[in-house]
């Protein structure tokens, strides 16, 4: 089970994600997460586009160009 703390480093695009909440964490309600990507985006092996038909998602950038 991820608990929150739980860190993920992904080599291939140099994506590390660490989970702040959880589903459990939350009873339920939401999962929170900090990812540090890896410049270039889909080209570096990053996130294929795709969409969450039941979630909403919220993006925070913090350094850096992030685009969709």
């Amino acid at each position: 089970m991820i608990r929150p703390g739980s860190v993920f480093y992904n080599p291939h695009n140099r994506e590390q994600i660490t989970f702040l909440h959880t589903h459990a964490s939350s009873n339920g309600a939401y999962l929170r997460i900090a990812a540090v990507v890896g410049a270039g985006g889909e080209q570096a092996g990053g996130a294929l586009r795709h969409f969450h038909p039941l979630q909403e998602e919220k993006f925070i950038v913090h350094s850096g160009l992030l685009s969709m």
